[in-house]
């Protein structure tokens, strides 16, 4: 009843916060662009002549500004081509979330993405947000402009446009350990294919590049040689364009040339990850090339209207990666798609024939007027017959956009080039005013939605709350000052929902946290976390140091034995931590804040740790290592067997550069073992207290292990261990228990200690109940808690850069996490091994007395 109450209320909630767009319905026509204040010779077809016939787009996965524009770059053709004036660069900005679906529509439609569609991205046989029905360029010029369209790389295109393609050979974009043969699939179509005159539009996607970044992250050694082999792929292509283009004009004075498109539909992050919102999952790289730019007057400055000022990264212009539809609209002269919120590049239409550059801004402004008139009716007047509203002053967007038509004309009539750059101006400002509103109404919410699923989540929390009061209220009353202090946890953690700060620098409070619940007859257990978290930052230098960083670790642990001990002399041993440290070649490598950060981490943890262990094992004599006594029944023992098999399992898939981490979890394991043996005849620990402890635990190795509330740190590089093709039920799993590993190692070595005890076999069920019913409480709240905030903040700044991936992450939490690992996986395995166990006694209670009758 109350799991299915607060799934509904997920539902519900999601349906409301990830809600599918109101969008214009068909497709855009030339016919529905009006002509009325046009003079006939000008655009007797009430459209615009094209600047080029064919297009070759090509989108290279995570293809970062810097891959292209920056000094390192491998990109040796593209930049040549830059400096002799025949390709335009920009640094393209994307928008979160920046992973490959989500980019691919907005390079099609123009639209901003629903966030929704992250999580459609990793389902690779998902067809609900296919485009079959949603304007794009694609469609623009398959049905309307006659064009025969070819496809190589990413089949997530041919998922998104299923019919719409003459040729296609798709490649499994998930398989991210192929580095190599997916991009090799997309190049050996460009001798044979591209070579053919049998196409008008080419679109490639490479994929190999983002793979490595995810492998590797940007400082991947094999980053240098896969931009090279991208730019030598460009670079053919090019020259199969020049003498293609060179035989059609030679052949037809009129013809256009060929286009190419080189852009990448994210950027990634230092660690080779996307998804989030950061500088370098944003600024992608953005190159128009052609080998008719020498020869046409494209790339000549206006002599007249004034070009738009834009930013510039890396000397070159910025612009919106939704850009490029309106864009491709007026160089190849197809529709603009209805739903676009793009604004033409108008640096690519510089000629001194200002009436083009209008025309173009006109029709951009035009479909944007039609689309905010979805949304705004009282702009409708204004589109339709925008000169009669001139002097109208009901709707100040709509009046922008008849001052811009009005000036347009009067240029039109009198060529008067102060009009061309007044009507120029309006139009940008009517533009940029719309895309503003319409970008905030992307957002739009279903609020009756998410009330109701916040009220039933809450319901559902309250519910749990409780069921868990209830259960516990015949426990020992020893343990008063825990309990207060795991409902200021609780109640602490839920506040800090509310604000971005906290939710970012989460992995910061559950560290802490997780070193200060275990009683302070555990310090040493506590300082283990200092030392998990210290050796994950080290970690973060890079893996190839990991040798040095070992032997740190390894010197740190001979330390601690040989003060335990009373043999070494504290003073006289943090200097031989520094001398080691700063021996090692790691040292050699990093700059003043890295090495400060490592001396800070090992060293001042090392000096804790030994001035710590020193008094707590000399003076406290409240806990000793021999203590560790078997319990009585069998379960414990059957699922430690089971912790210690499936930790080779976890430390393979959560990367070998954690398996350090896994080693001091094992050590806090039987601290915590040790702790909860020696308190078995005294004051045996409560479950429910057992179970907020492998709460923290949980959550701050999940941290530990790198990973945070952002998109960006979900790593796939582990998930296709030991799989050779693409699976998306095993990849799905692969991928969960590759970022969960260290927590679901806890979430066992919670089953082994909740099992780890003295009491009659048939009390199991009940302290596992409340062990399991305790997690169910704190995970309904902080659901609870994070709907509340996200509904109360959902204008908020950073709503959908740090709330909206932190909803996904805790309805992970709770449903993969912690419903079926722990609730139903766990409570069978508990189940199981108790119901055996039972069998086991009473089958050897009936060989020691066979004729014992019941």
């Amino acid at each position: 009843m109350k799991s299915k109450c607060q799934l509904l209320g997920v539902g519900l909630f999601s349906k409301g916060f990830f809600p599918y767009k109101v969008h214009l319905s068909g497709f855009a026509a030339k016919e529905d662009v009006p002509s009325s204040f046009l003079t006939e010779d000008l655009h007797r077809n009430h459209w615009q002549e094209p600047k080029f016939d064919r297009l070759v787009f090509v989108v290279i996965d995570a293809l970062r500004n810097d891959f292209v524009l920056g000094e390192q770059s491998g990109f040796s053709f593209v930049k040549s081509q830059i400096e002799d004036g025949t390709a335009i660069p920009f640094t393209a900005k994307a928008t979160a979330p920046t992973v490959t679906m989500p980019r691919i529509k907005a390079l099609t439609t123009g639209t901003i993405p629903s966030f929704l569609d992250a999580i459609l991205n990793i389902a690779e046989s998902d067809t609900s947000s296919s485009l079959d029905f949603y304007d794009n360029w694609v469609y623009q010029l398959k049905m309307l402009g006659n064009k025969t369209v070819h496809f190589y790389g990413d089949d997530t295109w041919i998922r998104l446009f299923p019919e719409l393609f003459d040729k296609a050979d798709g490649t499994t974009s998930f398989y991210v350990s192929d580095t190599i043969q997916v991009d090799l699939n997309v190049t050996r179509h460009i001798q044979s294919d591209i070579s053919n005159n049998d196409w008008d539009i080419t679109i490639l996607h490479y994929l190999g590049l983002d793979h490595v970044g995810h492998l590797g992250g940007p400082e991947s050694p094999l980053m240098l040689p896969k931009q090279k082999e991208m730019d030598e792929a460009i670079e053919s292509i090019y020259e199969i364009i020049s003498t293609q283009d060179a035989e059609s004009l030679a052949n037809d004075p009129k013809a256009k040339g060929t286009l190419i498109v080189i852009c990448g539909d994210h950027g990634m992050n230092e660690k080779g990850n996307h998804g989030g919102s950061s500088i370098g999952e944003t600024s992608t790289a953005l190159v128009f090339l052609s080998p008719r730019f020498k020869s046409r007057p494209v790339l000549e400055k206006f002599k007249h209207v004034i070009p738009e000022q834009r930013p510039t990264v890396m000397s070159y212009p910025v612009v919106n990666q939704i850009d490029i539809v309106p864009t491709l609209a007026s160089l190849l002269s197809f529709p603009i798609p209805k739903n676009n919120l793009g604004k033409v590049i108008i640096d690519l239409l510089k000629t001194e024939d200002e009436a083009t550059v209008l025309r173009a801004l006109y029709l951009n402004a035009f479909q944007l007027g039609q689309l905010i008139g979805k949304m705004s009716p009282a702009i409708n007047k204004y589109v339709i017959d925008p000169l009669s509203y001139v002097d109208d002053d009901s709707d100040a967007c709509g009046k922008m956009y008849a001052r811009a038509v009005m000036l347009h004309k009067q240029y039109l009539s009198t060529k008067t080039y102060e009009y061309a750059d007044e009507s120029l101006k309006a139009y940008n400002k009517f533009i940029d005013t719309v895309q503003s509103h319409l970008a905030n109404t992307a957002s739009d919410y279903m609020l009756k939605y998410m009330i109701t699923g916040v009220c039933l989540i809450t319901l559902s929390g309250v519910l749990f709350c409780l069921w868990t009061i209830r259960l516990n209220s015949k426990e020992q009353t020893h343990w008063n000052i825990n309990k207060y202090f795991s409902i200021f946890i609780v109640i602490t953690y839920a506040i800090s929902m509310f604000a971005s700060s906290f939710v970012e620098e989460e992995h910061a409070t559950c560290q802490e946290v997780s070193a200060m619940m275990p009683h302070w007859h555990l310090v040493a257990l506590s300082l283990g976390t200092t030392a998990a978290v210290a050796i994950n930052n080290v970690a973060k230098l890079g893996k190839r140091q990991a040798v040095d960083v070992y032997g740190t670790a390894t010197y740190k642990i001979r330390s601690v034995c040989s003060v335990v001990e009373g043999n070494v002399d504290v003073k006289n041993t943090v200097p031989k931590i520094y001398n080691t440290l700063l021996s090692m070649e790691l040292i050699k490598t990093l700059n003043q804040v890295q090495l400060g950060k490592l001396i800070y981490n090992y060293s001042g943890a090392s000096l804790f740790v030994l001035y710590a262990l020193h008094y707590v094992i000399k003076r406290s004599k409240l806990m000793s290592f021999e203590e560790e006594r078997p319990s009585d029944n069998e379960n414990s023992k059957l699922l430690q067997a089971l912790l210690y098999s499936v930790t080779p399992l976890l430390i393979l898939l959560s990367g070998t550069h954690n398996a350090a981490l896994f080693l001091v979890f094992l050590l806090q394991y039987h601290l915590l073992k040790s702790w909860k043996s020696y308190l078995q005849d005294k004051s045996p620990l409560p479950s429910w207290l057992l179970g907020v402890i492998m709460l923290c635990y949980c959550h701050a190795s999940f941290f530990m292990t790198g990973h945070s509330n952002s998109i960006a740190s979900v790593d796939l590089s582990n998930a296709y261990v030991g799989v050779e093709g693409y699976n998306v039920i095993v990849i799905g799993v692969l991928t969960f228990i590759s970022n969960w590993s260290a927590s679901l190692w806890w979430a066992v070595a919670g089953w082994s200690l909740v099992t780890d005890s003295h009491e009659p076999i048939v009390e199991m069920p009940n302290k596992w109940f409340s062990f399991i019913i305790t997690q169910s409480s704190f995970f309904s709240i902080a659901l609870s808690s994070l709907s509340i905030s996200v509904t109360v903040l959902r204008e908020h700044l950073f709503i959908w850069t740090v709330f909206s991936p932190k909803y996904l992450y805790q309805v992970a939490w709770n449903c993969l996490f912690h419903c079926i690992s722990q609730v139903f996986l766990g409570t069978f395995i508990i189940l199981f091994s108790c119901n055996s166990s039972t069998n086991q006694e009473r089958d050897e209670i009936e060989m020691i007395n066979p004729n014992t009758e019941e």
